[in-house]
């Protein structure tokens, strides 16, 4: 038997809890008294819904860091680029004098 720890039970146990209210909630879903999903479709979506929970966590985070990372690659590269104006700028002032 594979043994968890506690703080690994607490987060399947509020998994469960989640895929099953989401299970509720998509039953309630009705359009003139008749339920938009089957049966199948709603379980389903409450299985895999802790799946589908952790991808987009897990996609969310890659796409939370690649922009962080472009935005370093901005403020370095102007960081760098207003150096070189800088330095440029001063020769010429002082070639003009």
């Amino acid at each position: 038997m594979i043994e968890l720890a506690a703080w690994q039970k607490i987060v399947l146990y509020l998994l469960l809890l989640l895929s099953l209210y989401i299970f509720v909630k998509t039953s309630q879903i009705k359009i003139n008294n008749k339920p938009i999903l089957k049966l199948k479709y709603r379980i389903l979506i409450a299985v895999f819904f802790p799946v589908i929970f952790a991808l987009a966590f897990i996609a969310g985070s890659i796409i939370i860091g690649i922009a962080t990372v472009a935005i370093a690659v901005v403020i370095f590269s102007s960081y760098l680029n207003r150096k070189k104006e800088r330095s440029i700028k001063r020769e010429i002032v002082i070639r003009k004098i």
